[in-house]
């Protein structure tokens, strides 16, 4: 089984972990995506966890889970491709598989693997990206926020404005592509880890004293 998540995915984990209530829903969904990144069988990935007692008919091949709280993990399961779609309250699930009813996904065994189509919904393409094991943390705003003025000034003295603005805007749903794409595009090998090891620290809650 080849795993994907939506890009939207993680952020709708993030909503999830805000209401305040669904502390071990969000585990779970965090010990599962761990699971798929340690590259356990199918059966282990999703050990103790549940699927609904009523099927899902607004999206072709659809699995829902049940998470504590009554909350709810969405995903598609088709031809050897499981994506991620959504982890949410039961009323926030419902209301998300109205909002995106004829869904499609397909994917294509090949000799190396599975091959995902284009996804789309209203002839609009929906970005997949693969399963990462990365901690996150879930705390809203830029992840430079936390930093003082002094490690602001280290971390970005030098980079160009344009890298400047897009390290600014940077949250906590930023995947491990993106820093990577980013950090490299900042000089040297020494700025490039420098900017890639902070952010990570950071996207996973680690604050620098």
């Amino acid at each position: 089984m080849e795993y994907f998540e939506v890009r939207a995915f993680m952020a709708s984990v993030q909503t999830l972990h805000q209401k305040g209530m669904y502390t071990n829903a969000v585990q779970e969904v965090e010990a599962l995506r761990s699971r798929i990144y340690d590259g356990l069988t199918e059966q282990d990935v999703f050990r103790g966890l549940k699927t609904t007692n009523f099927g899902e008919s607004r999206i072709a091949h659809c699995m829902k889970y049940d998470l504590q709280g009554r909350a709810r993990l969405v995903t598609v399961v088709n031809n050897g491709a499981c994506i991620l779609l959504f982890a949410g309250t039961h009323d926030d699930a419902d209301r998300w598989l109205d909002s995106n009813k004829g869904m499609q996904f397909v994917g294509t065994k090949t000799g190396s693997g599975v091959t995902l189509m284009p996804l789309r919904k209203s002839n609009k393409a929906i970005g997949l990206v693969a399963v990462a094991g990365t901690e996150i943390d879930y705390t809203p705003g830029p992840l430079i926020a936390s930093l003082s003025d002094r490690q602001r000034h280290k971390l970005l003295e030098g980079l160009p404005t344009e890298i400047v603005d897009e390290i600014a805007l940077l949250d906590s749903m930023v995947t491990d592509e993106q820093l990577i794409d980013l950090a490299l595009q900042c000089g040297s090998d020494a700025r490039v880890t420098l900017v890639h090891d902070v952010l990570s620290y950071l996207r996973a809650g680690v604050r620098a004293d």
